[in-house]
């Protein structure tokens, strides 16, 4: 087992000191002189300020998230033509005392579904009325 002369290493059986890179052996061999060491530093004083200019932390507040309900699926009410409105209109020309009742009743109706249809209801009372007040003049 060889040593370096230099650092006292073992050699390993090379001509070269692998820590301090010295030739070992032969005329060549020139002591290359130590590494220089690492500066040490200290680290930086700390600096106390007045308790008046330090910040004064607090925890976070911790925030529930809030989440909404999903939308329900809610199916469309139909938009169509009330069907009492329709019967309305058309039992006013020949069956009028039907033409009243059915106006009234598919006018109470679209107001609370919000049916189209009103106006035919309407028409059909008008009709129904006119018709009425037609037979009991007549005779």
């Amino acid at each position: 087992m060889a040593l370096c002369a230099n650092c006292n290493n073992d050699l390993f059986g090379g001509k070269v000191c692998y820590k301090c890179g010295l030739r070992v052996g032969g005329p060549t061999s020139v002591q290359q002189p130590p590494a220089p060491a690492a500066p040490q530093y200290q680290a930086p004083p700390q600096v106390q300020q007045p308790a008046q200019y330090q910040p004064q932390y607090q925890q976070p507040v911790q925030y529930q998230p809030q989440f909404q309900q999903p939308m329900q699926y809610q199916p469309m009410q139909s938009s169509g033509t009330n069907g009492l409105a329709i019967a309305s209109f058309l039992c006013s020309f020949f069956i009028f005392p039907l033409g009243i009742v059915f106006g009234h009743i598919a006018l109470s109706q679209i107001k609370k579904t919000n049916q189209g249809g009103k106006g035919l209801a309407t028409a059909g009372l008008i009709i129904s009325y006119l018709a009425l007040a037609f037979i009991l003049f007549a005779y």
